[in-house]
């Protein structure tokens, strides 16, 4: 698997794809963490003959849009995975309005915390120690190179709040 991240804009696409899957025997999955991409998408799945998995990061934010172009999955942060998992199963399914009600509780959280990665890192675990995925001593293992400031903080961790309420909800 390949990971594309860049946040300067988009870098690999099918070309990329098919000489790597030339060279490489092994290559079977592309991570992209870009928006609008679904052109992008269909061009790897063209370019390797359908044998190279495109998966869709950037916490999920682009899961529903990617849905028609056939990404293969979805590899999000783990704070919300059960309820993206369930966005996925309704999406590919065919229930498309069930999928965006639910869809759209977590994304007012995603897109306020990957405005920045260091706050993506500090919102996710705190939503992890929040669920009990990690213990509370451990949202703030190591020191962040950016902090935000008090208010920047509440208003994630109330974003939180309302992703750990839909999950209990979705997902009871």
């Amino acid at each position: 698997m390949i990971q594309d991240f860049n946040p300067g804009g988009p870098t690999v696409g099918g070309d990329f794809a098919r000489q790597l899957q030339a060279e490489c025997q092994n290559f079977r999955y592309l991570k992209l963490e870009e928006p609008l991409m679904s052109a992008k998408v269909e061009a790897i799945r063209e370019a390797t003959d359908d044998q190279v998995g495109v998966l869709e990061g950037w916490g999920g934010m682009y899961l529903l849009d990617l849905l028609p172009a056939r990404i293969c999955g979805c590899m999000p942060g783990l704070g919300a995975v059960d309820l993206l998992q369930r966005v996925w199963q309704l999406g590919s399914s065919g229930q498309l309005d069930e999928a965006l009600d639910l869809f759209q509780q977590v994304l007012p959280q995603l897109v306020f915390s990957l405005q920045n990665m260091e706050l993506f890192v500090l919102i996710e675990k705190e939503l992890l120690a929040a669920r009990g995925v990690l213990p509370a001593s451990s949202a703030n293992a190591r020191s962040p190179t950016w902090t935000p400031d008090a208010e920047t903080m509440r208003y994630g961790l109330k974003l939180n709040e309302r992703v750990i309420a839909a999950c209990n909800q979705s997902l009871a």
